[in-house]
């Protein structure tokens, strides 16, 4: 009885011991796996990670949404904006100490021109604004702030050319919170739409933005962004139509979620990325020229292979030399099933830049587009690999990359922001 007693305490003895042993080198492993993962890092900390890419991306593609476009309107009121003198005629909105604000649904055409107003809505219906001949500044906030409502719409009536600039500093709420981020700015989906034209300038941060979705569907914009996105959306930025000319100090369009462009003429010039969507870009049509003078033309965040998909359209882009890229998904790849792309580089270098860009930037850039190495690991002499080319399913689609850099004349460091 005493030996197997004996037995069985010699027994459990030895495999406490092999536990032991067997937390101990896994420590031991653990510990290898993080030091030579802490010199790979630092060896290569002027490079962009695929694999970190791919493990810090826990969002998914918002869907594309169609617009069901509103057009059964009740006009509420017309607004005439003279300096200080504000009359309203209809119900809905009311005017104090260069505040205009609106309440109700319905429609509101405003006219006139100020240079110390503000136009909030904050409503639980769909409103619309109808610019119609307006040219509004703001020193300390949005010239329009959609606070609340159930949609917004913006429309450019026909035959009037409308311009909004903002300050370059904002009021702030009382947990000292600047209340709002751009010229226009919804708390909702914000639509823009009509046969006018919007000149339109933002001096704080971004110049039209939406923390929901963001749809343009027509009109003529012509968008100045002197510190931020030109365009900006936290979920969606739809473009089903219109002629859109950007440039930007920082970044064209971008989206924190998904970009689909179904339409329309663009036109983006900007320091940054010129479109970024920070999960998913997709193009089916329309005209659009990028030119980035110091990263990526197109850039999604993805960490997935088609995290950018050309199904259509035509497109120029241009961007900063390697490690910039005219289509960058951080080596995932691109996926073009039709439309007709060009690319070029223009030649400047974003390493100059201090590693500017946002989202898409990062610090000194990403690997050409391509395949990823074999072993994930980027290359120990710190060459970039051969690039591989963009992935053109089926055969579909016209793929073209110019040799040569554009012929331009490059800005110096201190005039890009």
């Amino acid at each position: 009885m005493k030996r197997r007693i004996f037995i069985l305490l010699l027994t459990l003895t030895m495999a406490v011991s092999t536990i032991a042993c067997s937390t101990s080198s896994t420590s031991a492993s653990t510990d290898d796996s993080q030091t030579e993962s802490t010199e790979q890092s630092s060896s290569n900390s002027n490079k962009k990670s695929a694999q970190a890419s791919a493990a810090s991306t826990t969002e998914t593609a918002i869907e594309y949404k169609a617009l069901d476009v509103k057009t059964d309107w009740e006009d509420a009121a017309t607004i005439t904006i003279d300096g200080d003198d504000v009359s309203i005629d209809g119900s809905g909105a009311t005017y104090s100490d260069g505040v205009i604000t609106i309440t109700d649904g319905g429609a509101y055409t405003i006219s006139g021109s100020s240079d110390d107003i503000q136009i909030v809505v904050n409503s639980e219906k769909n409103v619309k604004l109808i610019l119609n001949g307006v040219d509004l500044y703001n020193d300390d906030g949005p010239v329009i702030y959609g606070e609340n409502a159930k949609n917004l719409y913006i429309e450019l009536a026909a035959n009037t050319t409308n311009t909004l600039e903002d300050g370059d500093d904002y009021a702030t709420d009382s947990d000292g919170n600047p209340i709002g981020k751009a010229t226009i700015f919804s708390e909702d989906d914000l639509i823009i739409l009509g046969d006018g034209t919007l000149n339109i300038t933002g001096n704080y941060k971004h110049v039209i933005a939406s923390d929901d979705d963001l749809y343009i569907e027509s009109g003529t914009l012509n968008i100045t962004s002197n510190v931020k996105d030109g365009m900006h959306a936290n979920d969606l930025v739809v473009i089903d139509g219109g002629t859109i000319n950007l440039t930007s100090a920082n970044e064209g369009i971008e989206s924190e979620n998904s970009i689909y462009i179904n339409g329309g003429t663009i036109d983006v010039n900007s320091q940054d990325d010129g479109i970024n969507s920070g999960v998913y870009m997709e193009i089916n049509g329309g005209t659009i020229t990028v030119y980035s003078e110091y990263n990526d033309a197109l850039d999604s965040n993805g960490g997935y292979e088609g995290c950018i998909t050309i199904n259509g359209g035509t497109l120029d882009l241009t961007s900063a030399e390697s490690p910039e890229e005219p289509i960058d998904t951080d080596w995932y790849g691109e996926i073009i099933n039709g439309g007709d792309v060009t690319t070029h580089t223009n030649g400047n270098s974003s390493m100059g830049q201090g590693g500017m860009g946002g989202r898409g930037g990062g610090n000194g850039g990403q690997m050409p587009n391509g395949d990823r190495p074999d072993d994930g690991n980027f290359p120990s002499d710190g060459q970039m690999p051969e690039r591989n080319g963009m992935q053109n399913k089926d055969g579909k689609g016209n793929f073209t990359q110019e040799n040569t850099t554009n012929s331009t004349t490059n800005q110096s460091t201190d005039d890009t922001l």
